[in-house]
């Protein structure tokens, strides 16, 4: 198991009531739904220890308070590591048909073209966003940067949005250009 999720594992064992116990398993299925929507995301360690490393990277670095969002972001952490757990275990996702996210990347390129705050976004914001994406992996460096990874990272962004400012928005779309900018040259 990554670093990370070991690390989020001392966390969630720190905060095992009923009434979060309950929480953590209702974000663990928001979690799940997600990945799952996404048909071409395998729903691996790895994707998720990259949606851990995009959910903190938007819910602390770009909240309105960032305090706040990390004293309140406990559920949403247990979810995930949840879902983690879920997804570690033998056999699981043994029935997924073989997913490429590199056709995830296609498509939020695709989507991001399309964008008014993509298409105003500046050269600077595009590389400040480059740097803390490679920050974020830098931070768990048992992680691969890899089409999954990355991939799991923008659907963290994606996650953790209630959390961000809406000022914010404009660096989350960099964030998630920035992720596939950084998608590894097909082997």
């Amino acid at each position: 198991m990554y670093a990370s999720l070991e690390q989020l594992r001392e966390t969630v064992a720190a905060h095992l009531g009923d009434d979060m116990r309950a929480l953590f398993a209702y974000h663990s299925e928001r979690v799940a739904g997600l990945v799952a929507s996404q048909p071409d995301v395998p729903a691996t360690e790895t994707t998720i220890a990259g949606f851990l490393n995009g959910f903190r990277t938007a819910a602390t670095a770009l909240a309105d308070d960032p305090g706040l969002a990390a004293d309140t972001m406990h559920a949403q952490l247990g979810g995930i590591y949840f879902y983690a757990v879920e997804t570690a275990k033998p056999g699981a996702g043994a029935d997924q048909p073989s997913r490429d996210p590199r056709r995830f990347f296609d498509r939020l390129g695709e989507t991001l073209v399309n964008e008014p705050v993509y298409l105003g976004l500046t050269e600077q914001e595009r590389q400040a966003a480059r740097e803390t994406v490679r920050r974020a992996f830098a931070e768990t460096p048992d992680v691969p940067v890899n089409a999954a990874s990355l991939a799991g990272f923008v659907l963290g962004l994606l996650y953790a949005t209630p959390f961000v400012a809406e000022s914010a928005i404009p660096t989350i779309v960099a964030l998630m250009d920035a992720a596939r900018a950084m998608l590894p040259p097909e082997p």
